[in-house]
């Protein structure tokens, strides 16, 4: 009983992932002004990286509404969320969490139309789970 007792505080204790920095002060002015420049993926992994205490509230919908405007370019003009994609599973996951129901209906609809239908070979799953993301959005 005591080392199955044992064995699920270890568990418990490693499944623990810290949490992020409190986003108050000086780190919610960095983190506000810096979402006004978040022009392409680059910016916005970097975003994801210095302020993931920022990440909820006008801050989760202002990252919502930044990342489904450049996803509504369509894949094509995607190509660098692909490539981060590729080598950063938890990037993708940040992505995919920010298309959410705060987004823009019609930017949503056409995700899901463009990038269900859009896509190259090599990307053709990042974009099935894309555009199905932006349907369960919708609904």
């Amino acid at each position: 009983m005591r080392s199955a007792a044992a064995v699920l505080i270890l568990l418990l204790t490693a499944a623990a992932a810290p949490a992020p920095p409190a986003c108050t002060g000086r780190t919610a002015a960095q983190a506000d002004a810096a979402l006004d420049h978040l022009t392409g993926w680059a910016e916005i992994r970097a975003y994801a990286r210095a302020y993931p205490g920022c990440d909820d509230g006008e801050y989760s919908e202002r990252l919502a509404d930044r990342i489904t405007t450049l996803l509504a370019a369509g894949p094509a003009a995607n190509r660098a969320l692909f490539d981060l994609a590729r080598r950063e599973a938890a990037f993708l996951t940040f992505v995919l969490d920010h298309i959410d129901s705060t987004a823009a209906s019609d930017a949503l609809e056409g995700i899901a139309r463009t990038f269900g239908a859009g896509c190259a070979a090599a990307d053709r799953e990042l974009c099935k789970r894309i555009a199905q993301t932006a349907r369960d959005a919708l609904e």
